[in-house]
């Protein structure tokens, strides 16, 4: 029996729906594929043949969220420098707060995981957790292509501000500060680096 594309579609994010059902009522570990896919009405070989995993289906599921189903983050061009920087905290918190506390654990727990496991050598979990980001990483070259900066300054100001925002948010997921101290540390980063280079 042929499925159709629609039908398919369907099932994914039937099976992803429920996974985050389940991952914000309990912890990572905890979560079986055989109750989300009893949950879904399929049987579990069905759920592995769109999911090949509990990593993967946690990530996808993730992915759907923090996009928030593809809802992207209204860019407005900054007035002034403080406006600038505004708007730099506010693509951060549209794109990484997690909201659920329940599901900012599973997450946390989920990386922790990865990296005691070392299963970040797979490259299709890499390539996941970079389409996760991919949103913020995007809002932010969109923000700078506002600032009249020359192509060089552009791109090396891009690099640096990841590479910071990416080490703060590191110790957020390590649960040494909070989500609203990982944003003041970073306005405080991105303020030091953008000030020589921009002038609005």
């Amino acid at each position: 029996m042929n499925i159709s594309k629609t039908q398919k579609q369907e099932t994914i994010d039937r099976i992803l729906n429920h996974a985050l059902n389940a991952f914000v009522q309990e912890d990572y570990e905890k979560v079986k594929l055989s109750d989300i896919s009893k949950s879904c009405h399929i049987a579990e070989g069905t759920l592995y043949n769109y999911f090949k995993d509990k990593p993967t289906l946690f990530i996808s599921t993730f992915i759907k969220y923090r996009s928030n189903n593809n809802q992207l983050y209204n860019i407005y061009t900054p007035k002034d420098f403080d406006s600038l920087i505004n708007e730099f905290i506010e693509i951060l918190s549209f794109y990484l707060k997690i909201s659920n506390p329940k599901l900012e654990h599973s997450f946390k727990r989920f990386l922790h995981l990865l990296r005691e496991q070392k299963l970040m050598s797979n490259t299709c979990m890499e390539q996941a957790l970079l389409v996760a980001d991919q949103y913020v990483y995007n809002a932010i070259l969109e923000l700078l292509k506002r600032c009249n900066l020359n192509q060089t300054d552009y791109m090396l100001i891009f690099k640096v501000i990841v590479t910071q925002v990416e080490g703060i948010f590191d110790e957020y997921l390590y649960e040494d500060i909070d989500f609203d101290t990982f944003l003041q540390i970073s306005r405080e980063h991105i303020s030091l680096i953008l000030k020589p280079y921009v002038d609005i």
